[in-house]
């Protein structure tokens, strides 16, 4: 950016120079791409692929990479699962 108001200062309209030693700072707001459903579905995947391996789902939801919160942990462990359907 700094060097994008050096050359439009001298080629373009005249905006105002930076004096000497001034920087830009640019400060982005906050920016979120990630698909919250995208995501979802697939941390469902991998608690699906532990679980069809043997783990049992109190051991899953405590694993950090996973990024369950603490209650999001309680409240899977503590759901009544009956074929898959919640009861």
């Amino acid at each position: 950016m700094t060097t994008a108001l050096k050359v439009s200062a001298a080629y373009g309209t005249g905006t105002p120079q930076l004096k000497p030693g001034e920087t830009v700072v640019v400060q982005w707001g906050e920016f979120n791409r990630v698909d919250p459903l995208l995501t979802e579905s697939r941390r469902a995947a991998i608690v699906q692929s532990y679980t069809a391996a043997g783990m049992p789902l109190e051991g899953i939801v405590t694993l950090r990479s996973l990024g369950f919160t603490q209650e999001e942990q309680e409240q899977l462990v503590r759901g009544d699962y009956v074929t898959g359907i919640t009861q």
